[in-house]
């Protein structure tokens, strides 16, 4: 999945067919209503938002597919942010063009903000033990998560947010592979500062099948 911010009101999202099959969707088989492309649309936008600061829930969101040979291309633009109605989400694919009502948060309800400095972090001293630490972790998963390169050392982290509930499980299958360094806050600034991205997201998904291959 490749994210590119064009300004303020517009973005483009160029998806491969993995990013598809990841989901689980069949492009022969595509229809509106299909819960799989709601949800891929909706993580879509959840990652658009992480990586350029574009909010597709201020305002009137119009999104554009359009279909190339091995990949579809996303044409997402903000109407109007000041519209004071619930908004809804456009989609055209093809010859179709259907809507969906999206969540909005009012100026009496706005939305909690969770702290996203903190992630768990996980040292692996070597490429060998990162390969078979990866490999114990479901692709929904390695999605939430990224991995860098310092020294001779890879790090994988995720947010504390992503991975609340499930820690102590990932904990359990990564322990025999790297040593767990806990809850750390800023540990991705520190990474995106001093160390180098290897993979993070659908990339590290991708990485993840290629050792498998």
């Amino acid at each position: 999945m490749k994210i590119e911010k064009i300004d303020a009101n517009h973005i483009k999202i160029t998806v491969d067919s993995l990013d598809f099959e990841i989901f689980n969707i069949e492009l022969s088989s595509l229809t509106p209503d299909s819960p799989q492309l709601h949800t891929f649309l909706f993580s879509m936008m959840q990652q658009a938002q992480h990586e350029t600061g574009f909010n597709p829930y201020n305002g009137q969101i119009l999104i554009e597919a359009v279909p190339g040979k091995n990949n579809i291309v996303f044409l997402i633009s903000r109407i109007d942010a000041d519209v004071p109605k619930p908004p809804r989400k456009v989609y055209k694919y093809k010859d179709k063009t259907f809507t969906v009502s999206v969540k909005h948060n009012s100026a009496d309800n706005p939305p909690v903000k969770s702290d996203v400095s903190i992630h768990m972090a996980y040292r692996f001293d070597s490429f060998a033990n990162l390969e078979q630490g990866i490999s114990m972790l479901t692709y929904t998963l390695l999605r939430k998560g990224a991995v860098y390169k310092m020294d001779d050392n890879y790090y994988l982290i995720f947010s504390l947010n992503d991975i609340e509930r499930t820690k102590d499980s990932i904990n359990a299958k990564l322990s025999e592979f790297c040593v767990p360094l806990g809850c750390k806050r800023n540990m991705k600034d520190h990474l995106q500062e001093h160390a180098i991205l290897v993979a993070k997201g659908v990339n590290l998904v991708k990485f993840a099948k290629l050792q498998k291959s």
